[in-house]
């Protein structure tokens, strides 16, 4: 809140460009002395405090005057209309060493130039504290990152080592089992061989008794003929 093209306005934006800060100034144009003064601060104190959710920070600077100047700030209005607002203010209105009720109800500094400082050393404030907390992060993060890689290459050493036990229990176990088969088998055809062989000898043993008794009929068969 301050006068269009007064000196107080320029020293406030020349202190913000320089600070290199992206701020964002919206001017409400209100004459900063004159019978129309406190009407036309009050109108700009509800513009503002209905825009409310738009800005973070409301200003209210002019340039220096005289004691009976300053004296126009002193009034109702204008104190309501500050004290309703729910964003800071600041109020630099060029004076150093008189006040005025906004000095009470606001915050106050001496000059324009100083409330756009306070304004610039409050952001890079901020920022400074995000860029370190975003450190801090990024630097919990690594260490985090580490102890997680640290805990699955161990997992993957332990399931590395579980996998190759398994493989040679499993190898093992396949021999066992292979060597089981190949004695059954053996044990079979050690047993079939052998029921082979007796089978085979009842079998010759029977023929050579049949081939006995053949003959032994064969011989007695031309006396019976004679008969």
């Amino acid at each position: 809140i301050t006068a269009r093209g007064s000196d107080a306005l320029e020293d406030v934006l020349s202190t913000l460009r320089a600070s290199g800060l992206g701020f964002q100034v919206v001017l409400h144009h209100c004459p900063m002395q004159g019978q129309r003064m406190e009407e036309s601060i009050v109108e700009a104190l509800r513009w503002f405090y209905r825009h409310r959710d738009a800005v973070d920070v409301l200003c209210i600077v002019r340039g220096g005057g005289s004691r009976s100047d300053l004296a126009q700030f002193d009034t109702m209005g204008i104190a309501k209309g500050v004290c309703y607002q729910q964003v800071p203010v600041l109020v630099g209105i060029g004076h150093e060493l008189d006040q005025c009720v906004l000095d009470d109800v606001a915050r106050s500094f001496r000059t324009p130039t100083a409330v756009a400082s306070a304004l610039v050393e409050q952001v890079r404030g901020y920022l400074d504290r995000a860029l370190e907390i975003g450190r801090r992060m990024a630097a919990a993060t690594r260490r985090r990152t580490a102890a997680a890689r640290t805990t699955v290459d161990a997992g993957h050493a332990r399931l590395g080592r579980a996998a190759r036990r398994n493989l040679l229990t499993s190898r093992e176990r396949l021999g066992a089992i292979s060597r089981q088969i190949g004695r059954g088998v053996q044990t079979d055809l050690t047993g079939r061989r052998r029921s082979l062989r007796v089978a085979g000898d009842r079998l010759a043993a029977g023929v050579r008794a049949q081939r006995r008794q053949a003959a032994i009929r064969l011989e007695a068969l031309p006396q019976r003929l004679h008969r």
